[in-house]
């Protein structure tokens, strides 16, 4: 890793060098700590999950999210949903399918505008 990150290699390149998994960089002892976090690094993560804690917007609120998505987990959106309503928020959650993170907006916007264009005749 040091060797492709030392300022000399282009993107190509340092994408070239990279393991195909990023589970191989790590070692198994992190992972572990990861999939079972205990003392401080339990701790920091609960002080910060708060993916919708606090948010109290004065208007309906709908999340859209993909089950298949890797980047963000579909889990953050319904937490937030669970704390909006929670919180007397008017929200709502739609799955957009087992589709990946670049996909999911792309199943997610034409239900934004039809949501939106229904708002501006109501």
């Amino acid at each position: 890793m040091e060797r492709l990150f030392d300022g000399h290699h282009s993107f190509e390149e340092i994408a070239a060098g990279l393991p195909a998994s990023p589970r191989d960089l790590v070692t198994a002892a992190y992972l572990k700590r990861m999939a079972e976090p205990s003392g401080s690094l339990l701790h920091a993560m609960l002080v910060n999950d708060v993916t919708c804690a606090g948010w109290r917007p004065g208007v309906p609120v709908r999340l859209y999210a993909g089950r298949g998505d890797k980047d963000v987990a579909v889990a953050n959106s319904r937490l937030c949903l669970k704390e909006l309503k929670a919180s007397g928020v008017k929200a709502t959650f739609t799955d957009v399918g087992n589709v990946d993170h670049m996909t999911s907006p792309f199943r997610a916007l034409p239900r934004i505008l039809d949501w939106f264009t229904g708002l501006r005749g109501a």
